[in-house]
């Protein structure tokens, strides 16, 4: 009972009335104080600042959505923004200890897989997408193969939510064609408005683009062999049911065949890949950019921004290939022709 925050309040303020004869100092005034070195030390992520505080901020709702923070380093960033305002004398009573890399306890507001899940999910798909690549599509029958094929499709679609930071859309995969052969930069417009204010720039590496590749031209092939009817007037990549249906690549379709290999929901990707670029140092302007997280007025492509393009580019040729590895996305058929 002592340290409710009732408690908490009357000491505080049996304190400012020791030390504030000018009558200057409040407690809203000290928590907003807190708040702004949180904010400052955190290079302006506000819902990193709200998961340390454990108050709830309007402006922080979507990042509040995909941001995770181990409690280790929430104690971290705690006593650096009371060394910040008190100075030494905090110093003194500082809880940091430890290593702070080892976060095994998290906070955060909805559910976040493990990375040891995602591994084991990605894994499974890999071993599923092996299997797929050694049967002749001459030989491909439907009844003893469908499920390595499906693991395959997933596994690239896999590939390309991670690496694209994809929400969950109808239209999941993307297709070769829609991005630039030399740069291998293309636009991705998932739960956009009609005027395309959500765009964002996205980047597949050389790899991507070759698993690509070889995942549309054995299916094509298969699709011939077995004149497969369904979902292939819409896109060259798609979930087998049955003999010879094609089915569409889509939310409810990727939790199905997911099932209990990764209970989570389908966008968790991006919540895994925005943490892991952020723990890279990528900068949370680049992270939000990324994400397709921008608020009105903020837009990376304003003629008011200045957002470097270029730079954001590089970043991602950098990083994104390192957390995809570290996730388990090491393993990719040859490329393949139609």
């Amino acid at each position: 009972d002592a340290f409710r925050s009732e408690k908490v309040a009357e000491w505080v303020k049996a304190w400012i009335a020791k030390v504030d004869h000018e009558h200057r100092i409040t407690l809203n005034r000290l928590s907003h104080l807190r708040a702004s070195e949180l904010h400052r030390i955190t290079g302006g992520e506000r819902a990193l600042a709200c998961l340390v505080l454990g108050v709830p901020q309007t402006q922080a709702a979507v990042e509040l959505h995909y941001t995770v923070i181990g409690t280790r380093k929430a104690t971290k960033l705690f006593d650096q923004s009371s060394r910040a305002i008190w100075g030494d004398l905090c110093a003194k009573g500082s809880s940091l200890t430890g290593d702070w890399d080892d976060q095994d306890t998290y906070s955060g507001c909805r559910a976040f897989p493990t990375r040891a899940a995602v591994k084991h999910t990605v894994r499974w798909l890999r071993n599923g997408s092996r299997h797929f690549f050694r049967i002749d599509p001459r030989e491909f029958n439907p009844r003893r193969h469908m499920q390595y094929l499906n693991r395959a499709v997933l596994y690239l679609t896999w590939h390309q939510f991670f690496a694209f930071g994809t929400r969950a859309i109808c239209d999941a995969y993307q297709e070769k064609d829609e991005f630039a052969g030399s740069s291998g930069v293309g636009i991705l417009s998932d739960k956009d408005f009609a005027d395309g204010y959500k765009t964002r720039i996205i980047w597949a590496s050389q790899t991507l683009l070759d698993h690509m590749s070889a995942v549309e031209g054995r299916l094509a092939r298969i699709a011939r062999k077995l004149r497969i009817t369904g979902a292939l007037p819409k896109s060259s990549v798609w979930f087998l049911n049955g003999k010879t249906k094609a089915i569409e690549i889509k939310p409810i379709n990727i939790s199905r065949l997911l099932d209990a290999e990764f209970p989570f929901p389908v966008n968790s990707p991006r919540k895994i890949m925005r943490n892991l670029l952020r723990e890279r140092k990528v900068s949370h302007e680049q992270a939000e950019a990324y994400m397709g997280h921008w608020s009105h007025g903020r837009e990376p492509w304003s003629p008011y921004s200045s957002f470097e393009f270029d730079r954001f580019l590089s970043t991602l040729r950098a990083t994104i290939p390192g957390c995809l590895k570290d996730l388990g996305f090491t393993s990719f058929p040859k490329k393949e022709t139609a």
